[in-house]
């Protein structure tokens, strides 16, 4: 597809003696798929990471591409977590890392995301008065250290997720919770707190949080 995206490098050259490849969150470069699920990176001692930073397990995904005002369909999309890149496996050897600083937002599997201060944000719920938004972050929990046998568990990546709300030009951190109903919903948080006791919604469910959000922006 001409000119769908700006990629400063296309392929990688395959190290025939599986030394494990480091995923660099440069833009434009490109890594071997080989172990694409088991070593991205390593740690500061050099140490394999274990797990995987991308949203999605696999890379059997359809997905669109907003960029500049094209829009672009592609398949075999994912999105890095770590790095907060999008790429596209092309082949079975290598994939494409798209340039982010012209990409605005993009789908994978029904999942909206919408860059916001050089970050992506999943768009839970964009209503006319708030925006609920999930922020996605990965981070390596090193290998515990056994004194007993001096020997050392391999470190890991661990994905975390939060929610967000976008008010105008803000974003702030949300953390549901009873009393979080009052700040966010002001004048009319005895209303919404009626609305969740009447329907039995949780604040700990991302779709009963969807329809409390509905909610508000009727009132």
């Amino acid at each position: 597809m001409k000119n769908i995206l700006f990629v400063l490098s296309f392929f990688s050259i395959l190290i025939t003696n599986a030394q494990t490849l480091e995923a660099q969150s440069t833009v434009g470069t490109v890594t071997s798929m080989n172990d694409i699920f088991t070593k991205h990176l390593t740690n500061s001692n050099n140490e394999e990471v274990l797990g995987n930073p991308f949203l999605f397990q696999d890379w059997e995904n359809i997905g669109v591409v907003y960029s500049e005002g094209n829009t672009h369909s592609l398949k075999k999309l994912n999105y890095n977590i770590f790095s907060d890149d999008i790429g596209a496996l092309k082949g079975k050897d290598f994939d494409l890392i798209y340039d982010k600083v012209k990409i605005d937002s993009f789908l994978i599997n029904k999942k909206m995301f919408k860059k916001y201060y050089k970050s992506f944000y999943e768009v839970i719920y964009n209503g006319s008065k708030i925006t609920l938004l999930k922020k996605y972050e990965v981070n390596i929990i090193e290998g515990m250290f056994n004194p007993i046998d001096g020997t050392k568990e391999k470190s890991r990546f661990k994905t975390t997720d939060d929610f967000y709300l976008k008010k105008g030009n803000e974003i702030v951190k949300y953390v549901p919770s009873k009393k979080a109903i009052s700040n966010v919903f002001d004048e009319h948080s005895d209303l919404v707190k009626k609305f969740i006791k009447k329907n039995k919604l949780s604040l700990k469910k991302e779709k009963d949080l969807i329809q409390i959000f509905k909610y508000y922006d009727q009132l």
